[in-house]
Order: C-alpha cells, then structure tokens, then sequence
C-alpha cells in the first residue's frame, strides 16, 4: 500500500520526517511546524484490512520528530486540499470539497467565492489569493 510521507530537502540532504503517516499538503508554519492533510484507505498499520473511503483530516506535523497530531475529525464526507498558515501562523485556509462541491474554508469557516476553489495563498494576514474554477476558466482572486 502507498504511503505519502514528509520528507526535508537541503539540496544536499534527504531526511525523511514522518513514516507511513500518509500525509500530504503540507505548509510549514516555522521551522518546526506544518500544517498539512492526512488522508488514509483501507487499514490502519496493525490493524486488520476493512475496505472504506479515503478518510481525510487536517493535522499538525511536528518537523523535528515526526509527530502527526490531528486538528479535528477524519471523514469520508470530505476531501481537504491544500492547507496554508497565515503569515503570522494565527490563521488557516484550506479547500474542501464536502456536499458534492469544493468550498474554500478560512478558519473553519466556510467563505462564499464565485467558482470552485483550488487552491489558496495568503498575500497577508488578512488577505488571500484564491484559483478557483468558473465558467470554464481558471481564474485568480483576491
């Protein structure tokens, strides 16, 4: 079974930071700290195999060590993508696609955006730049 894992790249050293942790996404919040979308299928390690839905969640990885701390609830009601830290690291954007439609979600709310979202960048701390999908085009907001 395929694992996603974070890895820290220095252009000289590999260093693999999680292990079989199946996470993805990730955005460092400071040198010690990511964001990041764990997304799990079939069996937990240890566990026997029970066929299911890829579950989703957003976690908190602790680069020194590993460490992969939920930040709520898995689902398979829900597909989470791309999870950016405020500059300040006091807020949190994501993408979700939850109901049959993709929804951009600020703080765990949910913000209206004339389209689909696809991914999210914080310009500042108040302020986003969103791609999202409208009438056949991709489009940039802010």
């Amino acid at each position: 079974m395929l694992h996603f894992d974070l890895y820290r790249w220095d252009f000289a050293n590999l260093r693999r930071i999680t292990t079989l942790a199946d996470v993805r996404d990730a955005d460092p919040v400071d040198a010690r700290t990511a964001i990041a979308v764990r997304s799990r299928f079939g069996a937990q390690p240890g566990q026997p195999i029970v066929l299911r839905s890829d579950a989703s969640q957003l976690v908190t990885v602790d680069l020194m060590t590993g460490q992969v701390t939920p930040r709520g609830d898995a689902s398979i009601d829900q597909v989470l993508s791309g999870p950016r830290s405020s500059p300040d690291a006091t807020r949190m954007a994501y993408v979700a696609h939850r109901g049959g439609r993709w929804s951009l979600f600020v703080d765990d709310t949910s913000i209206t955006v004339p389209g689909d979202p696809v991914s999210v960048a914080w310009l500042s701390n108040e302020e986003l730049l969103v791609t999202l999908f409208a009438g056949g085009f991709a489009e940039l907001h802010r």
